[in-house]
């Protein structure tokens, strides 16, 4: 997995991952992967794509897309283990275990997430509220995101679509570079 963790995990993870230290050896999985139907609904954004030239926002190039979605409990393999000091396990914790090292996490409460309507945007070059326009999501989607997210490995020119989870963990999900894109700063309206 250290050494080509895009194999093992999607792009967005995978992207993360690869700034960590070598993981060593890990023992295989001996289950294989099940497959599950994951249903949701869509609450997409109704706008008609941006103009090509001018409008209310702006028009980006050079941005890598990649996709995110929750890992569901039925994926994982395994007996289960006792957790002590985790809050749905009984005990004290017994020690603090810091995060390796890239990964951070911020306090309070988790952002409320849209499947396909939800990104995840570096805020100094996007600000959280923007809606986006991505057009290789246009057949999908009507193409039309919110920056409602943030993520450590999420810098400069990288969106991450919050996505629906697949039904099958090894889906890599999509990848794309050099993608333009179409933002419109919060409190400018959609047209």
């Amino acid at each position: 997995m250290a050494a080509d963790p895009a194999r093992y995990m999607a792009p967005a993870s995978a992207g993360l991952n690869r700034k960590l230290a070598p993981l060593g050896d890990l023992a295989p999985v001996s289950e294989p992967a099940r497959k599950i139907t994951v249903t949701f609904s869509l609450n997409t954004t109704k706008a008609p794509p941006p103009p090509a030239v001018g409008g209310d926002g702006r028009w980006l190039g050079g941005f890598e897309l990649t996709e995110y979605y929750p890992a569901l409990e039925s994926w994982f393999v395994g007996r289960p283990v006792h957790t002590p000091g985790l809050p749905w396990s009984s005990g004290a914790g017994l020690r603090y275990v810091s995060p390796p090292a890239g990964i951070s996490f911020a306090p309070g409460p988790s952002r409320p997430l849209s499947y396909l309507r939800s990104v995840a945007v570096d805020p100094r070059l996007i600000p959280l509220g923007s809606h986006i326009f991505i057009p290789a999501y246009e057949a999908v989607n009507g193409g039309w995101f919110e920056a409602d997210d943030t993520g450590g490995a999420i810098i400069d020119r990288h969106i991450d679509v919050f996505r629906p989870p697949p039904s099958n963990p090894s889906d890599q999900g999509n990848f794309a570079t050099g993608q333009q894109v179409y933002i419109i700063t919060p409190g400018r309206p959609l047209s």
